[in-house]
């Protein structure tokens, strides 16, 4: 398939059987007028959003969504991404168990005033896993972050700025060079607070039950 393959009209459901598709191309552009469910598809390149309406992506292995309408509504049900998530003001993302794994310097997901939300969130290399600014909202129900390849600098897990975060999560690492050496950086009307991995444990791993900037 080298594309792009245009979803509109009476399409409702597109299954694959698991099958490879063309790797880093726009393979597919969702322009639906009705919600459309996309799935079991391998490498389907970079999935364009260009509507306002819901797009489920299921059981899907590097299956990239590029968010850009406006109200662009994404659903994800178990899928790995080769790529960055970015939600912008408007948009929205609501995902149950999404594997993220791509290399620094940029953010895993940027949520810059859109809404995220994840139930089981999982990501490699030593990349910041989220970061939420400019008013957006972001919640994360269990997450497991494992910097296997190392994490450069002062590299914060989590970057809040002026927005609102929930989350939940552990971070594994087996050797110092593959640890998050601050998990929380928030910064609030020009305050920065930051909470470091000495403060949490002398371990491999840390467990947060729960942050919260609603709570502060």
């Amino acid at each position: 398939v080298d594309g792009p393959v245009v979803v509109r009209g009476n399409v409702r459901r597109i299954i694959g059987f698991n099958s490879w598709l063309s790797k880093d191309k726009e393979t597919f552009h969702f322009v639906n007028t009705h919600p459309v469910v996309f799935e079991r598809f391998n490498d389907p390149g970079t999935l364009v959003i260009k509507t306002d309406q819901p797009v489920l992506l299921a059981h899907l292995i590097a299956g990239n969504p590029r968010l850009e309408h406006p109200r662009a509504k994404v659903l994800i049900e178990n899928v790995v991404t080769g790529d960055r998530l970015k939600i912008a003001k408007g948009q929205s993302v609501h995902a149950w168990q999404l594997n993220i794994e791509i290399a620094p310097p940029e953010a895993m997901v940027t949520n810059d005033g859109g809404t995220f939300w994840v139930l089981g969130y999982k990501t490699e290399f030593g990349a910041t896993v989220l970061e939420t600014r400019n008013g957006g909202k972001s919640e994360v129900l269990g997450g497991l972050f494992y910097p296997a390849q190392g994490v450069k600098g002062p590299t914060p897990e989590v970057l809040i700025d002026n927005a609102q975060c929930s989350i939940s999560i552990q971070d594994l690492a087996f050797y110092e060079g593959g640890k998050y050496p601050i998990i929380i950086c928030e910064t609030r009307a020009g305050q920065t607070r930051e909470i470091t991995r000495k403060e949490l444990t002398d371990k491999d791993w840390v467990i947060l039950p729960l942050y919260s900037t609603l709570s502060r």
